[in-house]
Protein backbone atom coordinates (compact mmCIF):
# COMPACT_ATOMS: atom_id res chain seq x y z
CA UNK A 1 0.00 0.00 0.00
CA UNK A 2 1.41 3.37 -0.89
CA UNK A 3 2.03 6.10 1.69
CA UNK A 4 -0.77 8.31 0.37
CA UNK A 5 -3.36 5.54 0.87
CA UNK A 6 -2.04 4.84 4.37
CA UNK A 7 -2.30 8.52 5.33
CA UNK A 8 -5.82 8.72 3.90
CA UNK A 9 -6.96 5.62 5.78
CA UNK A 10 -5.55 6.97 9.05
CA UNK A 11 -7.21 10.35 8.43
CA UNK A 12 -10.63 8.85 7.70
CA UNK A 13 -10.76 5.91 10.14
CA UNK A 14 -8.88 7.32 13.11
CA UNK A 15 -8.02 11.01 12.98
CA UNK A 16 -11.46 12.27 11.90
CA UNK A 17 -13.41 10.53 14.69
CA UNK A 18 -10.89 11.78 17.29
CA UNK A 19 -11.04 15.37 16.06
CA UNK A 20 -14.84 15.38 15.73
CA UNK A 21 -15.21 13.92 19.22
CA UNK A 22 -12.88 16.55 20.68
CA UNK A 23 -14.80 19.31 18.90
CA UNK A 24 -18.16 18.21 20.37
CA UNK A 25 -17.00 16.82 23.73
CA UNK A 26 -18.04 19.79 25.87
CA UNK A 27 -21.55 19.75 24.38
CA UNK A 28 -21.76 15.97 24.75
CA UNK A 29 -20.91 16.29 28.45
CA UNK A 30 -23.45 19.07 28.97
CA UNK A 31 -26.20 17.05 27.28
CA UNK A 32 -25.25 13.53 28.42
CA UNK A 33 -24.63 12.58 24.81
CA UNK A 34 -23.89 9.34 23.06
CA UNK A 35 -20.89 8.67 20.85
CA UNK A 36 -21.22 5.70 18.50
CA UNK A 37 -18.08 4.68 16.63
CA UNK A 38 -18.14 2.17 13.81
CA UNK A 39 -15.07 -0.03 14.02
CA UNK A 40 -14.67 -3.48 12.47
CA UNK A 41 -14.24 -7.07 13.58
CA UNK A 42 -10.75 -6.74 12.13
CA UNK A 43 -9.87 -4.47 15.06
CA UNK A 44 -9.80 -7.53 17.31
CA UNK A 45 -8.22 -10.20 15.11
CA UNK A 46 -5.48 -10.75 12.60
CA UNK A 47 -6.56 -9.84 9.13
CA UNK A 48 -4.29 -10.75 6.25
CA UNK A 49 -4.29 -8.15 3.46
CA UNK A 50 -5.84 -5.54 5.77
CA UNK A 51 -3.12 -4.66 8.27
CA UNK A 52 -3.38 -0.87 7.92
CA UNK A 53 -7.18 -0.94 8.00
CA UNK A 54 -7.09 -3.22 11.05
CA UNK A 55 -4.62 -0.93 12.80
CA UNK A 56 -6.82 2.14 12.26
CA UNK A 57 -9.90 0.32 13.53
CA UNK A 58 -8.00 -1.06 16.54
CA UNK A 59 -6.90 2.50 17.34
CA UNK A 60 -10.48 3.74 17.11
CA UNK A 61 -11.66 0.92 19.35
CA UNK A 62 -9.03 1.64 22.00
CA UNK A 63 -9.83 5.36 21.83
CA UNK A 64 -13.51 4.56 22.41
CA UNK A 65 -12.78 2.35 25.43
CA UNK A 66 -10.47 4.89 27.03
CA UNK A 67 -12.79 7.80 26.28
CA UNK A 68 -15.70 6.00 27.91
CA UNK A 69 -13.70 5.65 31.12
CA UNK A 70 -12.93 9.38 30.99
CA UNK A 71 -16.47 10.64 30.33
CA UNK A 72 -18.76 8.11 31.99
CA UNK A 73 -18.81 10.29 35.14
CA UNK A 74 -20.50 12.93 32.94
CA UNK A 75 -23.12 10.38 31.80
CA UNK A 76 -21.71 10.33 28.28
CA UNK A 77 -22.03 6.94 26.60
CA UNK A 78 -19.37 5.69 24.19
CA UNK A 79 -20.31 2.68 22.12
CA UNK A 80 -18.26 0.84 19.52
CA UNK A 81 -19.96 -1.28 16.89
CA UNK A 82 -17.86 -4.03 15.31
CA UNK A 83 -19.49 -5.09 12.04
CA UNK A 84 -18.23 -8.10 10.14
CA UNK A 85 -18.62 -8.55 6.38
CA UNK A 86 -21.10 -5.85 5.34
CA UNK A 87 -22.68 -5.51 1.90
CA UNK A 88 -21.47 -2.05 0.80
CA UNK A 89 -19.27 -0.60 -1.91
CA UNK A 90 -16.33 -0.92 0.52
CA UNK A 91 -15.05 -3.92 -1.43
CA UNK A 92 -15.40 -2.18 -4.79
CA UNK A 93 -11.66 -1.73 -5.30
CA UNK A 94 -10.59 -4.86 -3.45
CA UNK A 95 -8.81 -7.26 -5.76
CA UNK A 96 -8.81 -10.24 -3.38
CA UNK A 97 -12.33 -10.84 -2.05
CA UNK A 98 -15.88 -9.52 -1.80
CA UNK A 99 -19.13 -10.43 -0.07
CA UNK A 100 -20.47 -13.85 -0.96
CA UNK A 101 -23.86 -13.91 -2.71
CA UNK A 102 -25.40 -15.93 0.14
CA UNK A 103 -27.59 -13.49 2.13
CA UNK A 104 -26.66 -15.30 5.34
CA UNK A 105 -22.97 -14.52 4.70
CA UNK A 106 -23.10 -10.72 5.06
CA UNK A 107 -24.85 -8.06 7.06
CA UNK A 108 -26.74 -5.16 5.53
CA UNK A 109 -26.42 -1.47 6.28
CA UNK A 110 -29.92 -1.52 7.76
CA UNK A 111 -28.72 -4.13 10.27
CA UNK A 112 -26.22 -1.58 11.55
CA UNK A 113 -28.97 1.08 11.56
CA UNK A 114 -31.22 -1.24 13.57
CA UNK A 115 -28.39 -1.82 16.03
CA UNK A 116 -27.97 1.93 16.49
CA UNK A 117 -31.72 2.26 17.05
CA UNK A 118 -31.50 -0.52 19.66
CA UNK A 119 -28.67 1.34 21.42
CA UNK A 120 -30.60 4.62 21.47
CA UNK A 121 -33.66 2.94 22.98
CA UNK A 122 -31.89 1.43 26.00
CA UNK A 123 -32.34 2.44 29.61
CA UNK A 124 -30.37 5.63 30.25
CA UNK A 125 -28.63 3.98 33.21
CA UNK A 126 -26.86 1.28 31.17
CA UNK A 127 -24.52 1.25 28.21
CA UNK A 128 -23.49 -1.42 25.75
CA UNK A 129 -19.88 -0.39 25.16
CA UNK A 130 -19.07 -3.00 22.50
CA UNK A 131 -21.43 -4.65 20.05
CA UNK A 132 -20.23 -7.14 17.44
CA UNK A 133 -22.47 -7.90 14.48
CA UNK A 134 -21.71 -10.98 12.40
CA UNK A 135 -23.60 -12.75 9.64
CA UNK A 136 -24.84 -16.22 10.45
CA UNK A 137 -22.45 -17.79 7.96
CA UNK A 138 -18.78 -17.08 7.40
CA UNK A 139 -18.22 -17.05 3.66
CA UNK A 140 -16.35 -14.70 1.39
CA UNK A 141 -16.08 -14.77 -2.36
CA UNK A 142 -12.48 -14.79 -3.54
CA UNK A 143 -11.90 -12.78 -6.65
CA UNK A 144 -10.13 -14.68 -9.39
CA UNK A 145 -7.24 -12.48 -10.37
CA UNK A 146 -6.35 -12.24 -14.00
CA UNK A 147 -2.70 -13.10 -14.52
Amino acid sequence: MNISKIKNMIAVNLQAPLVITQYFLRTLKENRGIIINISSVTANKESPLASVYSATKAGLSQFSKSLFEEVRKNDVKVITIYPDMTKTNFYENNTYFECDDDEKAYIKMEDIGNTIEFILNQNKNIVFTDITIKPQRHKIKKIKRKE
